[in-house]
């Protein structure tokens, strides 16, 4: 399986929103993470809009711990809102998410189905 597309961009509201398509593989998290640090000038929460996520690959899980707790620590991301809506894709970002807890991150990941609950989360 190839592997899938990512787009970043930051919002009239200054939110760094990505999106990211079809198969996740380790690649495709470097190549997000990559976007991410381009558009970033300090802001701390990430907008990750993976609704067309379908599947990920062990890589994924593998660089996405390790490039967002780079992001943690070298750049001050302080939390990742994710909108995923596959099951299987909900559960790659919670081993994500616990593995970068019992390394001891602070990063706050937050799963949620909609982008509706994302801005609610967003405007809070």
């Amino acid at each position: 399986m190839g592997a899938g597309t990512t787009s970043t961009r930051v919002t009239t509201t200054g939110v760094v929103e990505s999106t990211l398509a079809g198969r996740a593989v380790g690649q495709t998290i470097a190549d997000l993470t990559a976007s991410f640090v381009k558009a970033n000038r300090g802001r701390p929460v990430w907008l990750i809009r993976a609704e067309e996520t379908t599947s990920y690959a062990p890589d994924a899980v593998t660089q996405a711990v390790t490039s967002f707790g780079d992001l943690h620590s070298k750049h001050g991301l302080r939390k990742i809102i994710a909108v995923i809506k596959m099951p299987t894709v909900r559960m790659g970002a919670s081993i994500v998410s616990m593995s970068l807890r019992a390394a001891g991150s602070s990063l706050e990941i937050v799963v949620v189905e909609s982008v509706e609950e994302a801005h609610a989360l967003l405007s809070t």
